[in-house]
């Protein structure tokens, strides 16, 4: 989510979010995942 906000913001431009946005969608994947593996099912 950070880096939807420094996106809009104009802290960021559209390559850097474009390219990194995967890697933070699975690392929070992967932290819900540890958490409740049925509840992280649900959301992603």
């Amino acid at each position: 989510m950070n880096m939807t906000k420094e996106y809009l913001r104009g802290k960021l431009d559209i390559i850097a979010y474009s390219l990194d946005f995967p890697y933070e969608l699975d690392k929070r994947y992967r932290k819900m995942h540890r958490e409740d593996d049925h509840y992280c099912d649900l959301i992603y």
